[in-house]
């Protein structure tokens, strides 16, 4: 159901401490995982990760690390999801009832998009697919963009109701004239809208909103935007690069806009007067919020009504991240590009995690991890652990100042 893995993604996977092991299977997680960008969108890389040899502090204080340990290891065997075990199970997005998700399945009977119970393992089928899925998920909606090589290039945008099982196809891009497809944002759902920037001519970009009751689609605005989401069920905020084509001194601003009418708005008190918002990644549960501008430090705050502070300050460059920054409330998990590690933090008392499974997924009610892999193939049978915040173990402060690569 995908491309071939290339050579540069394959090394790229691999760690930098001698352990190839399972090389092609996180190869395959990081590029499913990259988030994609239009053909005019900047690239918003986050750095947070920094070589050993620089601590990290919380209000002044070390970071400190705590381990794993045995709480982790069973709170993660308890949870595995069955179907897991038994088929290639790839999350997409985390359904809003707190007990399934939308995934990936490989499989001899069936392989395409499904909702699976993470209790019972039963699963409803939504589309057979032969290209990659990046999607996002609410109470009701699951909207997924139909890729062609998981990097932005996007045959459609579909739309699934878990109510009715209607399947709609909401966006259907026409290839250019050199047979290339357009390129899109990852689509974000909240209540009944989703919405998505899509490469529209030369340094142009549209933010697509669309009503998901209905499927209108109605472009809310054109510029330099990238990566649009909701920062309220009807507004929707995009990173918009402000400077003239080609600048080699970028400027970036953020910008709101109401969702139905696609008049600007004022943004949350928390949101105004960022530090810098050059090449930033920013994410928010609706509530809290997290974003590290200019690649050397991670800012996080538990209101969009609060102006964030800096809880992860970075001495100097180091190990560079994907774009797999995820918020939870006080929880941030993000992953390093070299050896794919994952990182579970909590950011109000300063403690974290180095995790032995990948975080995969995470929303106000459940995390989803993706258990190590025996094989290396790209389509691997591996379990896949299903689990509620609430069970998820306490992250303490440590007394011993640590790195957060060590």
């Amino acid at each position: 159901m995908s491309d071939d893995l290339t050579r540069n993604e394959i090394l790229s996977a691999g760690p930098d401490d001698g352990d190839w092991s399972d090389v092609i299977s996180r190869a395959s997680r990081a590029r499913r995982r990259y988030q994609v960008r239009a053909a005019v969108l900047v690239t918003a890389l986050v750095v947070v990760g920094a070589a050993s040899a620089y601590a990290l502090t919380h209000h002044g204080q070390p970071w400190c690390k705590e381990k794993p340990g045995e709480a982790w290891k069973k709170t993660l065997a308890s949870h595995v999801v069955e179907l897991s075990r038994h088929v290639s199970v790839a999350p997409i997005a985390i359904a809003g009832d707190g007990h399934s998700f939308y995934a990936e399945i490989y499989s001899k009977s069936y392989s395409g998009i499904v909702k699976i119970d993470a209790i019972t393992s039963h699963y409803v089928k939504i589309q057979r697919d032969t290209y990659w899925a990046m999607g996002s998920a609410d109470e009701r909606w699951f909207v997924w963009a139909d890729q062609v090589n998981g990097y932005g290039a996007t045959r459609a945008i579909w739309s699934w109701d878990s109510r009715t099982g209607r399947l709609r196809r909401i966006m259907a891009p026409r290839r250019s004239i050199d047979g290339e497809w357009p390129s899109a944002s990852n689509p974000v759902v909240r209540g009944d809208y989703a919405t998505w920037s899509q490469g529209a001519t030369d340094y142009v970009s549209d933010v697509h909103v669309v009503d998901l009751s209905n499927g209108r689609d109605r472009v809310i605005y054109s510029g330099s935007a990238s990566e649009p989401f909701f920062l309220s069920g009807s507004v929707v905020a995009w990173v918009e690069n402000v400077s003239a084509p080609k600048s080699k001194n970028p400027d970036f601003v953020l910008r709101a806009a109401n969702a139905l009418t696609g008049r600007r708005v004022t943004l949350p008190r928390g949101l105004r007067d960022l530090p810098s918002f050059g090449a930033t990644t920013l994410v928010t549960d609706g509530g809290a919020f997290v974003y590290s501008p200019e690649w050397l430090s991670l800012w996080w705050s538990p209101s969009l009504a609060t102006p964030a502070r800096r809880v992860f300050p970075i001495r100097r460059q180091g190990r560079q991240l994907e774009n797999s920054l995820q918020l939870a409330g006080h929880y941030v998990s993000f992953q390093t590009q070299t050896g794919g590690t994952d990182y579970l933090v909590d950011a109000s008392n300063g403690g974290y995690v180095k995790m032995e499974w990948p975080i995969e997924l995470l929303n106000t009610k459940v995390m989803v991890f993706g258990g190590p892999s025996p094989s290396k193939a790209a389509h691997s049978i591996h379990d896949v652990s299903f689990v509620p915040l609430k069970s998820i173990p306490a992250i303490r402060s440590c007394p011993e100042p640590v790195t957060a690569t060590g």
